[in-house]
């Protein structure tokens, strides 16, 4: 339901028959969904930039937003970077974190400074910055005050690793498996953890 910028909540008490009972109302279009193990909260990655071909090119930050899986409430969000693609959640150490695979995908902006859309990554009118992995430490009791860090990923790493394009590794799938993150670089053909 991200054109409609809904989360759409579906019974699939009976899967061959889902039910969408609810529609919650986003700020923005939502690009990927997790929910804590225990089911207390629902994070939603959420993508408020509407770029169009021949609009001004802009970049922004975007938000994680928290839902009440029980009240389907938004009861919190905080802002991670630009371009969103997916969320995991799990344990790293002793604390719940969401990895954020922030693809940032290219902004490439023509001559007259509007978008120009479906360029290659690496393309010289390219105004956005490389993408990264958002690491954000969940405060299960006050979602709010959950903190988003950047994880940088290396370009030199990525070149010695024979990767396509180093210095634009455009993270888009992150997973969180016993402590360790991996997150696959689409363009790539690359995996990272």
């Amino acid at each position: 339901m991200s054109d409609a910028r809904n989360l759409g909540i579906v019974d699939i008490t009976d899967p061959l028959v889902p039910q969408l009972t609810e529609e919650v109302a986003l700020p923005g279009e939502p690009t990927s969904i997790a929910v804590t193990p225990d089911g207390s909260l629902a994070r939603v990655v959420v993508n408020t930039s509407y770029l169009e071909e021949e609009e001004k090119s802009r970049i922004q930050q975007e938000q994680l937003i928290f839902v009440n899986p029980a009240t389907h409430e938004v009861v919190a969000s905080i802002a991670v970077g630009p371009g969103p693609d997916a969320i995991a959640v799990g344990n790293v150490g002793d604390s719940m974190i969401a990895a954020i695979a922030i693809e940032n995908d290219a902004v490439v902006v023509g001559s007259a400074g509007n978008l120009r859309d479906g360029e290659d990554p690496g393309h010289p009118g390219d105004i956005s910055q490389p993408g990264v992995l958002e690491s954000v430490d969940i405060k299960l009791d006050d979602p709010g005050a959950s903190t988003a860090r950047t994880v940088l990923l290396c370009a030199a790493d990525l070149a010695a690793a024979g990767l396509l394009y180093p210095d634009d590794p455009q993270p888009e799938f992150a997973d969180i498996c016993r402590g360790k993150v991996a997150v696959t670089l689409q363009e790539n053909n690359g995996v990272v953890t």
